[in-house]
């Protein structure tokens, strides 16, 4: 880096010679913004994929009855809980009156609620414990669906998950979901949208099925009934912050021991403060914007700075006063925190890497030759 400060000096210096027609002048200043912006091609989302990952599986992998599905095509990274909460040829437990009139009718129009037994003890999500990633933040954007399939006897069936707010569920909604450990579309398959609520607690699912009242039974009903009851959780890797001051470590980019301007001690020389009174760093991120209702806070010993993020560019800025605060305490080993208000929302995008980055550096230098060509 000295280097490299030095040679633009030295530039700027040879450029300020033949625009003087070679006449040696007594002091030269330096000023300007020069702006150095290049392609960087660089992933930064393998930590927090490797983060991510690991919470999942662990819950989840394990899990006999659930399949954690991934989806590599969407935007923002997202998984798919699924489960096949039943899947069974069930036993109507019709008497025998019933069963006659069906068999010299053809059919039997129900008298009263037939509620029917099953085999199935349901099944458990477990908890999604995100404190070792984010604290203070819950799952926006998912959305839940129910299917429900098998032979004739669903066309007249009744799903009911016994959940506040979500009512019971009629029809018939096919999926080949649980099939592959991928899913290739940007959205679940149509089915029964229900209102199951995924906040991260455990959520125990043991749905009771029932045929209503006034509903007619048919002959065709009766052979081999079958029943397929699944559940799956579009969750888009979307958090919301709950409230203000809600914080996103960015992973460590320094050694915490080290200056990052090269000083051994706060009476070292910044030879970069020499030359430069503010830099901007601005790193452009590939997809939609990652951060909303955020700003970056960068924070050393006696260093505050605190920036705006806006769109999808993540932006450090040291100013002139910041420079002043840099040069008089040591080390200047940032932390690098996203700070969210209440609302505020973190998206992960499935391929989290840069797109370019953009230098530009405040100078203002004098160099004093000594009283010029004599």
């Amino acid at each position: 880096m000295k280097k490299q400060l030095w040679f633009l000096a030295l530039a700027f210096l040879i450029l300020s010679f033949f625009a003087c027609d070679l006449e040696i002048p007594e002091k030269v200043v330096i000023k300007g913004s020069p702006e150095a912006r290049f392609a960087a091609n660089f992933n930064i989302g393998d930590y927090f994929n490797d983060a991510i990952d690991k919470i999942f599986d662990s819950n989840f992998n394990n899990n006999s009855g659930l399949i954690l599905i991934n989806c590599p095509n969407t935007a923002v990274k997202t998984f798919i809980i699924y489960s096949k909460v039943l899947d069974e040829t069930i036993n109507l437990n019709l008497s025998s009156d019933v069963l006659n009139a069906i068999g010299q009718l053809g059919e039997y129009k129900l008298d009263s609620k037939l509620d029917i037994n099953t085999s199935s003890s349901g099944i458990t999500i477990p908890a999604v414990n995100l404190d070792e990633f984010v604290k203070g933040f819950s799952f926006a954007n998912y959305n839940t669906m129910l299917y429900i399939s098998g032979s004739e006897i669903v066309d007249i069936l009744t799903v009911d998950l016994k959940k506040p707010d979500i009512t019971p569920q009629t029809g018939r909604n096919e999926t080949n979901l649980g099939s592959s450990d991928k899913f290739y579309e940007n959205a679940l398959p149509a089915g029964l949208d229900i209102a199951l609520k995924f906040d991260g607690n455990q959520i125990s699912i043991n749905p009771s099925i029932y045929i209503e009242e006034g509903k007619t039974i048919t002959a065709g009903m009766l052979a081999e009934p079958k029943v397929k009851i699944e559940v799956a959780i579009w969750l888009p890797l979307v958090l919301e912050a709950t409230g203000d001051g809600r914080k996103f470590e960015l992973p460590a980019l320094f050694n915490h021991d080290v200056d990052l301007f090269g000083r051994g001690s706060v009476n070292d020389k910044n030879l970069i403060a020499e030359f430069v009174e503010s830099l901007k760093l601005e790193i452009t991120l590939s997809g939609s914007n990652p951060f909303t209702k955020a700003e970056l806070h960068v924070t050393s010993e006696g260093v505050s700075i605190k920036t705006p993020f806006g769109g999808n560019s993540l932006i450090f800025e040291i100013s002139e006063s910041d420079m002043n605060d840099i040069n008089s305490h040591f080390p200047f080993a940032p932390k690098l925190e996203i700070v969210f208000k209440k609302g505020g929302k973190l998206s992960m995008p499935n391929d989290f890497r840069t797109s370019y980055v953009a230098l530009t550096a405040k100078l203002n230098y004098s160099i004093d030759l000594g009283g010029g060509l004599q």
